[in-house]
This record gives structure tokens, C-alpha cells and sequence, in this order.
């Protein structure tokens, strides 16, 4: 025979069937609270996994939109580069009085700037990294 019992003392209540049936109304319980538990961790992790996939998605579409940004800058920058030594090529022509030399000096100053681009490399690349480093942590 089973009966409820209610502690006002403890504040606890429950439903006594001698000390075999105590145990079975225990673990059955203590099964339930597990069981609860398991569901709200399994829910805790699932929602972790989805802001991890947000945030994942978040920042890779910020560094495509940067990425974007900088080759129409590039592009824009190189344009403006080639008409503006043209330009320069055209004026020393002007200057000399002659109809290739300036587009001669033009070519030499650049391809003295490239050798000294292509031997400083590593010291270079370093450079350029340190400023990637500090502009994408910063922004």
C-alpha cells in the first residue's frame, strides 16, 4: 500500500510504498532529472554549434567584403598609376624634345623600382604582413 507523504519541516513531499517502492519513485526521479538534464545540455551545445557557424560566417563574409574592397582599390590605384606615368612619360618627352626618351626614363625608374622590390622580399613581406596583422585586428 502506498501513501503520500508531505514534510512540512523539510518542505519535501513524495509518495512512500514501503523502502522498495521508495527506491524505484527515487531512481525513476533521479531517471527524469538526468534525463532533463541530458535535453538541456544536448539543447546548450546545439545552440553553441549554431553561434559558432554564425560567427564563423559573419567574419569570413567581412574579409570578402575587405578582399573586394581591396582589389577595386588595387585596380582604381593601378589605372590611375598607368595615365599618371604616362603622363609623366609624355611631359619628359616634351621637356627633351624627343618622342621616346621619356617613355625610356619612365621604364628605367620603374624597372629600378622593381629590382629593388624583388631584392628587399623577405623584409618586405614582413613589413606588409605586420600592417595586415594590425589592420584586421583593428577593425
Amino acid at each position: 500500500m502506498c501513501k503520500i507523504v508531505i514534510s512540512n519541516q523539510n518542505a519535501t513531499f513524495g509518495l512512500s510504498c514501503g523502502r522498495v517502492g521508495k527506491l524505484t519513485i527515487l531512481q525513476n526521479l533521479m531517471f527524469e532529472k538526468i534525463e532533463e538534464l541530458r535535453h538541456y545540455l544536448y539543447k546548450y551545445i546545439e545552440t553553441r554549434v549554431e553561434l559558432l557557424k554564425t560567427e564563423t560566417q559573419e567574419h569570413i563574409e567581412n574579409i570578402i567584403i575587405k578582399l573586394v574592397y581591396l582589389v577595386v582599390m588595387l585596380i582604381l590605384g593601378s589605372l590611375t598609376g598607368i595615365f599618371v606615368f604616362i603622363t609623366l612619360a609624355v611631359g619628359i618627352n616634351e621637356w627633351l624634345d624627343s618622342r621616346y626618351w621619356g617613355f625610356v626614363i619612365v621604364f628605367g625608374l620603374l624597372l629600378l623600382t622593381t629590382l629593388l622590390w624583388v631584392n628587399a622580399g623577405k623584409a618586405v613581406q614582413q613589413m606588409v604582413r605586420k600592417m595586415l596583422h594590425w589592420v584586421f585586428k583593428h577593425q
